[in-house]
């Protein structure tokens, strides 16, 4: 499939936060030297090309294997100065934030009957990967724009596992998510100085915010239908 989108809209760092020149006043209104802030905001234009297939196949009346994939090429497509510098710091080809060009999954089932109550059982184990990606949309370092950094999120791997018996309304089930305890980091950023979370004395000035992977989680559940 192909998407052409225009008018895109972006968080992004409102550019007159930088400071105001040397020598000049202490504040030209909604130019520079003004509270740092988000605004969101129309980018101008991005495309995004992408691929995805998906296999399911019965291996055997009791054996279920799945699989699919998604390749996605998601790129801005103009030139925007979003910094007020003057000259554009975002470019045409950039790649659109929290978009990996991969992610993936397989899953494999095995059923059983269990004729004394009158169901069966099942085991199931899944994975699914997910490449990197970047924060945000402006390629800035945390030295230039300490306010609004762009982060690379790293790929990163998660899988369950479920094992259980059902009968005609009822379901019980042992399970095991995130099985090899993954931190998974879904996104990254930065925020400007926050009442009880910043600390100018502690030179905590930002807030670091890692949106991240619920941990291993083993539990069991029971399931009760009443009902038609």
């Amino acid at each position: 499939y192909y998407m052409d989108w225009e008018d895109y809209q972006l968080e992004l760092t409102d550019p007159s936060r930088v400071a105001c020149p040397d020598g000049g006043p202490d504040e030209i209104d909604g130019v520079c030297g003004q509270p740092w802030q988000t605004v969101v905001a129309n980018a101008g234009e991005a495309s995004i090309t992408g691929v995805e297939a998906e296999l399911d196949w019965a291996i055997t009346s009791n054996l279920l294997f799945g699989m699919n994939m998604t390749w996605l090429d998601a790129q801005n497509g103009t030139d925007v100065d979003t910094d007020g510098s003057g000259t554009p710091n975002v470019s045409d080809g950039d790649r659109l934030p929290v978009s990996p060009e991969w992610a993936g999954s397989a899953w494999a089932q095995y059923n059983w009957d269990i004729s004394r109550i009158n169901g069966g059982g099942f085991a199931r184990l899944q994975w699914s990967y997910t490449g990197d990606s970047v924060s945000n949309l402006e390629p800035n370092t945390p030295a230039t724009h300490p306010g609004n950094p762009q982060f690379k999120n790293e790929s990163y791997n998660i899988g369950d596992f479920h094992i259980g018996i059902s009968g005609p309304t009822w379901e019980t089930s042992l399970f095991v998510t995130n099985l090899t305890d993954e931190r998974a980091h879904y996104n990254h950023s930065w925020g400007i100085y926050e009442a009880g979370q910043g600390s100018a004395q502690d030179d905590r000035a930002f807030v670091d915010r890692l949106y991240t992977s619920r941990p291993r989680e083993v539990g069991f559940r029971v399931i009760k239908r009443w009902g038609g």
